[in-house]
């Protein structure tokens, strides 16, 4: 005669609570608050211990942007005008072919890469697991881990789900928290490239990725050819007043990234900077709403916008109908 055995009840664990007096970690002045931050590795852009984005549109130089920062972390060299630490780099490209990353990093790379490892992870049966990838960085020493892309990884079983995705990308930053590597993550652009929209609304999926990453890069369009506009949202750093505008020069196999310009923070779409630089050109003679090769309505909310910030002015012409409007820097004496 065979007898029940009724399953054991599960023990619960209590939970480590770690409360902390606020008297007992406050500290008295700006050097001792700056000693808590982690080792930089580019200034204003990136710390040890931090999980970041680069988020960019198709032909948005997402690769290239990413491997060039690659580069530049692992060789000491600066990167778009910021200063570098050199430290061990490892880059897991999921998208493209052996010889098609060779090639990329051929053109990127002026001279021999030191400090950086690589693995193309296209077509491979079983990707890795974070776990898997935390053993990497320590038995390397890895400071610096690129992740491209994030789509690819598996790691997401609900991409559109805001708690699916806080729970399966919060192992990241258990990683970079344990490991005290920087993790980079390369992601695409909700539908329609997401020019229209702020940086931490941009990347495709759920919003709950805005409020995951330490800092978000992303990597608009400019009106040049080749050019692209840095946006970027940073938590730890001090706002950026203006997004830099980055240049990529492919002469002779050899990739030059160099900031050719500014644009103003929250100019999406390149328009406020063409706006400006009218009005620069045309000096005190101004423009009108016709002036600019914009739609009337696009111009009117950037030269409104431009008034509401002090820069420009409205004023009449003489001899011009007096409900047409024209607009013009305020001259600034000094």
């Amino acid at each position: 005669m065979s007898t029940l055995v009724e399953p054991k009840k599960k023990e619960k664990v209590p939970f480590a609570w770690r409360i902390l007096h606020g008297s007992d970690v406050w500290l008295p002045d700006a050097d001792s608050i700056r000693a808590l931050d982690a080792p930089t590795i580019i200034d204003g852009m990136l710390r040890e211990g931090e999980v970041v984005s680069v988020i960019g549109g198709a032909k948005t130089y997402k690769t290239w942007f990413s491997l060039a920062m690659a580069y530049a972390v692992a060789n000491g060299n600066s990167f778009i005008g910021k200063d570098v630490l050199n430290v061990p780099v490892c880059y897991l490209d999921y998208e493209l072919k052996l010889n098609s990353f060779r090639k990329r990093l051929s053109i990127v790379a002026p001279d021999t890469p030191q400090n950086l490892d690589f693995q193309c992870l296209r077509g491979t049966k079983r990707l890795p697991r974070i776990d898997e990838i935390k053993e990497l960085i320590n038995n390397n020493n890895y400071k610096f881990v690129v992740i491209d892309s994030l789509y690819r990884t598996g790691w997401l079983s609900e991409e559109n789900s805001n708690d699916s995705t806080s729970k399966e990308l919060g192992d990241l930053q258990g990683l970079a928290e344990e490991t005290g590597a920087a993790i980079m993550i390369v992601d695409h652009t909700a539908k329609g490239g997401g020019k229209d929209k702020q940086v931490v609304d941009a990347a495709r999926g759920a919003s709950a990725k805005a409020g995951f990453f330490d800092s978000m890069f992303f990597l608009r369009p400019d009106k040049e050819d080749r050019r692209v506009v840095v946006d970027m949202v940073l938590r730890d750093w001090p706002a950026p007043k203006e997004s830099p505008i980055v240049e990529f020069d492919f002469n002779n196999y050899q990739l030059t990234t160099e900031v050719v310009g500014k644009s103003s923070k929250g100019d999406k779409n390149g328009h406020r900077t063409e706006v400006l630089e009218m009005l620069e050109q045309k000096g005190s003679e101004g423009i009108s709403y016709a002036d600019l090769e914009l739609p009337e309505e696009t111009a009117r909310r950037n030269l409104k916008a431009l008034i509401k910030d002090g820069l420009v002015e409205e004023f009449k012409k003489p001899n011009e109908h007096k409900q047409k409007k024209f607009f013009r820097l305020i001259e600034r004496g000094f």
